[in-house]
C-alpha cells in the first residue's frame, strides 16, 4: 500500500506546486490520444464521476475479465485527483489484484491498513472478508477464525449484497477447513437469500464444492448444469471454470473418463484466459489424472508438468500430491529412476505436509470450539473445580500454565505423532462411515437415513421442489426366518436391498429402518412418479429368483407412498403417513402399493 499511496501523494503535491495553467497543461499532457494520422488530440480530465465509474467497472470485471480490470487499475493509479474514499477503493482493488496474481505478501498489509483507516464501513467490511479469503489461501486457520469473529461483530449498515459476499467467504473458509456440515448449512441460507445474478453464481459454486468434497448423496448431475447456466449467463469465467472442474471430478470419481475430459478440455483456453493460477493449475492436474486413468501416459505427463510449472507455495497440497505421484509413476515406467526418485521425494514431502495440515485444521477448530463453549458458560472447568480454593489471581496464573501445557502437548503431537493422529482420524472416519451404513444390506442405516432425509427436506423447503416418500415391508418375513433360519433371512434382505437400489437414481435415498422394513426418499418426484417407482420396486422384488436363494415361494413386499403436498414438510409426518399406507397394503392382501390420501 505504501508505494501506491506515496505515489499518489507525490503527484498531488507536485500538481499543487504548479500554477493553475501549469496544472491544466500537465493534465492535458497526461490525457492524449494518437490518431492513425499521428495527430495528437487532447482529452478532458477525468471527473470524479468518471473515476467512480472506472473503479466500479474494475471491481465488476475482476473475476469475469481480469486483464481489463487490471488495465483500468493501472490507469487509475496515474490519476492525481482522487477523493479519500476513491484512494481507499483503489487500494482495496489493488490488493485484490495482487491476490489474483498469487502475490499474497502484498495483499495483507493493504487490507489491514484499510480496516484501520477512515474508509467507509462497507469497504472495511469487504476488506475483512477479503482478508479471510487470504488466510484461507495461506492455510492460516487460526487467523481466519479470528477474522470470522471480527466479521460477525461488525455492526455497520452493510447492504444485503455485501453481507451475502461475506457469508460466502465464511462458507469457503469452512469448506477449506473441512467443516462441511457448517459450510452446507450456510450455503442453504445463501442460496435462499441471493438476489444478484453474481451472488447466485458464487453460491451455486460453493454448494457444489461442499457437496463434492463431503461426498454428499445429495449431489446430482443436474446441479452442475444449473451452476454452469447461472455463471455462464453473466460471464463469470473463474467460477464457471471451477464448476466445470467439480463436474469433471465427479465424473472421474465414477470412472467416467470421457465425460470428465469433455467437461474441462474444450474450455481450457477460456480457463487459461482467466489468468487465475489456482484454477488453471487444478485444471491441468485434473486432465493429467484423466489421461492417466485412460492409460495415455504421455498426455498425463504433459499436463502434470504444466500443473507443476504453475505451483506456488500456496498451491493446493492435494493437487501437488496427485501431480507428483503421476510424474513419479511416469518416470518409473520410462526407466528414469533418478527422476522418479526426485519426484517421489517431492511426493513424500507434500504428503507429510498434508497430514500435518489436516491435523492442524481439526485441532484448531476443536480448540476454538472448546473456547467458545467456555465463553458461553462464562466459567472454565478449572474454575468450577477450584473456585472455593483459589483467588482470581491464582486462577489466572493456572490458566496461563494450562494454556502453555496444552500448546506444548499439541506441538509434541504435531511433531512426534502426526502420522498416528492422522491414522486415528482416518479410522474414526471409517468407523463413522460404518455407522452410516447398514452392515447387512449395504444401504443407509436408520440414523444416517434420518440425517440425510432431513437435509433433503431442508432443500425442498427452500426451492419448493416436490419430494415423496416410500415405505415397504417384506411379506411373511418371519416365516422365512422360522422355516429356513436367520442366515436365509439375511440373504433375502441383501437381495431385496440390491434389487431396489437397481431401480433408483443416484440421488434417491434408500435406508433400512429396522428388521425387514425399508424407506425411500425421492427428491424432485411428485406422488404419481413415486407410485411408479414403488410399483417398479414391488415387481422387481416379486421377480427375484427365489429358487436360486433356496426358497420355495416368491418374495413379496407391501408398499406405502406419500409426499410433502399431502403430509407436510416434517419428516416424522411424511414417514408416518407412508407407513399407514403400507399397512393398508397389508390389509388388502399384501404384495401391492397404496398411497396415503
Amino acid at each position: 500500500m505504501r508505494p501506491l499511496l506515496s505515489n499518489v501523494y507525490f503527484q498531488v503535491a507536485l500538481l499543487c506546486f504548479f500554477s493553475v495553467p501549469q496544472v491544466n497543461a500537465l493534465v492535458t499532457t497526461n490525457n492524449v490520444q494518437v490518431t492513425p494520422n499521428n495527430k495528437v488530440i487532447s482529452e478532458r480530465a477525468l471527473t470524479e464521476q468518471d473515476i467512480d465509474a472506472m473503479l466500479n467497472k474494475a471491481n465488476n470485471l475482476r473475476s469475469s475479465n481480469n486483464p481489463v480490470s487490471k488495465s483500468l487499475l493501472d490507469k487509475l493509479k496515474k490519476q492525481a485527483f482522487l477523493t479519500v474514499e476513491q484512494r481507499h477503493y483503489l487500494t482495496y482493488l489493488t490488493a485484490i489484484q495482487w491476490g489474483f496474481q498469487g502475490d499474497y505478501q502484498q495483499v495483507e498489509p493493504l487490507l489491514l491498513s484499510l480496516i484501520e483507516s477512515d474508509a467507509s464501513n462497507t469497504l472495511k467490511y469487504r476488506a475483512t472478508y477479503s482478508l479471510i479469503n487470504l488466510y484461507t489461501e495461506q492455510k492460516r486457520w487460526r487467523d481466519g477464525l479470528k477474522q470470522l469473529d471480527t466479521l460477525s461483530k461488525i455492526d455497520f449498515k452493510i447492504t444485503r449484497y455485501y453481507k451475502q459476499l461475506g457469508l460466502m467467504t465464511v462458507i469457503d473458509f469452512y469448506i477449506k477447513l473441512e467443516q462441511y456440515d457448517l459450510a452446507y448449512q450456510y450455503s442453504l441460507q445463501v442460496l435462499k437469500d441471493s438476489i444478484s445474478p453474481r451472488n447466485i453464481c458464487i453460491s451455486k459454486k460453493l454448494q457444489l464444492e461442499v457437496k463434492l468434497k463431503s461426498n454428499s448423496l445429495l449431489l446430482k448431475e443436474a446441479d452442475f448444469f444449473e451452476g454452469i447456466d447461472a455463471c455462464k449467463d453473466i460471464n463469470e469465467a473463474i467460477f464457471l471454470g471451477y464448476i466445470r472442474l467439480y463436474q469433471a471430478t465427479k465424473y472421474l470419481q465414477g470412472k467416467l473418463t470421457n465425460k470428465a475430459l469433455n467437461a474441462v478440455q474444450p474450455y481450457i483456453e477460456k480457463i487459461n484466459a482467466t489468468n487465475y493460477n489456482p484454477l488453471i493449475s487444478s485444471s491441468y492436474r485434473l486432465l493429467a489424472e484423466v489421461f492417466w486413468q485412460k492409460n495415455q501416459i504421455a498426455k498425463a505427463k504433459k499436463y502434470a508438468i504444466k500443473a507443476k510449472m504453475l505451483f506456488k507455495e500456496s498451491s493446493s497440497l492435494k493437487d501437488r500430491k496427485k501431480v507428483y505421484k503421476i510424474l513419479f509413476q511416469a518416470a518409473q515406467l520410462e526407466g528414469n529412476f533418478h527422476q522418479a526418485l526426485e519426484y517421489h521425494k517431492l511426493y513424500d514431502a507434500v504428503n507429510s505436509e498434508l497430514i500435518i495440515t489436516t491435523q492442524e485444521k481439526h485441532l484448531t477448530f476443536q480448540l476454538v470450539q472448546h473456547k467458545d463453549i467456555e465463553n458461553n458458560n462464562k466459567i472454565s472447568l478449572l474454575n468450577k473445580t477450584n473456585i472455593f480454593l483459589k483467588t482470581q489471581h491464582e486462577i489466572a496464573q493456572e490458566k496461563e500454565q494450562t494454556i502453555i501445557l496444552i500448546v506444548m502437548i499439541l506441538v509434541g503431537l504435531l511433531t512426534l505423532g502426526s502420522s498416528w493422529v492422522y491414522n486415528s482420524w482416518l479410522t474414526q472416519q471409517k468407523l463413522k462411515q460404518l455407522a452410516n451404513i447398514d452392515h447387512l444390506t449395504g444401504v443407509n442405516s436408520r440414523g444416517h437415513f434420518f440425517e440425510l432425509a432431513n437435509m433433503l427436506l431442508k432443500e425442498q423447503k427452500i426451492y419448493q421442489h416436490p419430494l415423496s416418500c416410500i415405505i415397504f415391508d417384506l411379506d411373511h418375513f418371519k416365516q422365512i426366518n422360522d422355516t429356513f433360519g436367520h442366515a436365509m433371512g439375511d440373504k433375502v434382505l441383501k437381495e431385496v436391498a440390491n434389487t431396489c437400489k437397481a431401480q433408483l437414481r443416484h440421488q434417491d435415498l434408500l435406508g433400512r429402518l429396522g428388521g425387514e422394513e425399508f424407506a425411500i426418499i425421492l427428491p424432485d418426484f411428485d406422488l404419481t412418479m413415486a407410485e411408479d417407482v414403488a410399483e417398479k420396486c414391488r415387481r422387481a422384488i416379486n421377480l427375484i429368483d427365489y429358487a436360486a436363494l433356496g426358497l420355495k415361494s416368491r418374495i413379496s413386499a407391501s408398499f406405502g407412498v406419500s409426499d410433502v403436498n399431502i403430509s407436510g414438510e416434517d419428516l416424522t409426518d411424511i414417514l408416518a403417513d407412508a407407513d399407514n399406507a403400507m399397512y393398508s397394503s397389508k390389509q388388502h392382501g399384501r404384495n401391492c402399493t397404496n398411497t396415503y390420501r
